[in-house]
């Protein structure tokens, strides 16, 4: 397969090891996976912007599928030096922004009247909700304090 052969040939001599890395993983996990069944001759643009898009449905950052479409872009660069392929259909591709949320975070009216509710469950649950709202700790860092490392 040419990005193996790629990647030993051209790439883990040139990079460092951990950029060797970062482009193995690249490909191994989502390129190879995606093509296994075609030819490097048969990707036709479309069918890469579909990869593209596919990366989005794993849930993947915009910054990660940057840096996959970059390491896909490369390959197929030399590819096409190498006259495995006429054109590059990595060029010219779309790569969305993922939708960041906006952080949802509760009232300090409605804390108040949340508190003497908690309270009631028993002092414990009310000091330890309290710390969770008030810190922005989450359960588990909470729950794994000791008295002698809280100031």
């Amino acid at each position: 397969m040419y990005v193996r052969e790629w990647l030993e040939q051209y790439v883990k001599e040139k990079l460092r090891p951990n950029t060797y890395k970062t482009y193995r993983t690249a490909l191994e996990n989502h390129a190879i996976p995606y093509f296994w069944r075609i030819g490097i001759h048969e990707i036709k643009p479309m069918m890469y912007q579909k990869f593209i898009d596919s990366l989005s449905e794993k849930n993947l950052s915009t910054e990660s599928a940057r840096r996959i479409h970059n390491v896909c872009y490369q390959a197929l660069k030399r590819a096409m030096i190498n006259n495995y392929i006429e054109k590059n259909p990595a060029e010219n591709v779309q790569i969305w922004k993922k939708q960041v949320q906006k952080l949802k975070y509760l009232e300090p009216t409605y804390l108040n009247a949340l508190y003497p509710e908690i309270y009631k469950r028993g002092q414990v649950y009310g000091v330890f909700f309290k710390f969770l709202f008030e810190s922005g700790a989450r359960k588990g860092e909470a729950a794994a304090l000791k008295w002698p490392r809280v100031d």
